[in-house]
């Protein structure tokens, strides 16, 4: 498919929207990433970098799950 320009709308220095760029080089990208608390070394492989945002998914996912019963404990005493 042939487009009028292959620039990232998303990022002020119109770098060539590639798979990479769009999910892990944009700024846009990198603040999305960064205000839900997953971070990455870019120097790293693609795959590694996957890796890396697996792994804190589940730590997150976990730390969440280990709060649910308390939160929701102290909330029906609070409440």
């Amino acid at each position: 498919m042939n487009l009028p320009s292959y620039s990232c709308v998303l990022c002020p220095h119109n770098n060539e929207e590639t798979l990479f760029h769009l999910l892990l080089e944009c700024p846009f990208a990198q603040e999305c990433w960064i205000n839900i608390s997953l971070f990455a070394n870019l120097s790293d492989e693609p795959y590694t970098i996957l890796n890396s945002f697996k792994t804190q998914l589940q730590v997150i996912l976990r730390v969440n799950e280990d709060w649910k019963q308390p939160m929701l404990e102290w909330l029906e005493h609070t409440l």
